[in-house]
């Protein structure tokens, strides 16, 4: 891991370096509620506003659930029945 340079692919991995799908719907579920409050807003629609409110908070919730938990360890004996 370079600290110098920004990786997308290191953003969204976990400690084991495989992609984590919580992370990556998390942050598409962020993005998806501010363009929707920020529609909401211009458009002067509450409800908008609020089912961005929703799934910006659904997004946080994940990103959140998932930097709190730890990882699970791999068990070797199953890498090893993966390879053979």
């Amino acid at each position: 891991m370079n600290i110098h340079r920004f990786s997308v692919a290191e953003m969204y991995s976990n400690s084991k370096g495989k992609t984590s799908a919580s992370l990556v719907a998390g942050h598409i579920l962020i993005v998806t509620g501010c363009f929707m409050g920020v529609k909401g807003a211009f458009t002067l629609n509450g409800e908008s506003m609020l089912q961005g409110l929703a799934y910006s908070t659904l997004g946080a919730g994940l990103l959140g659930i998932r930097r709190f938990t730890p990882d699970k360890p791999i068990d070797d004996k199953a890498e090893e029945a993966k390879t053979t």
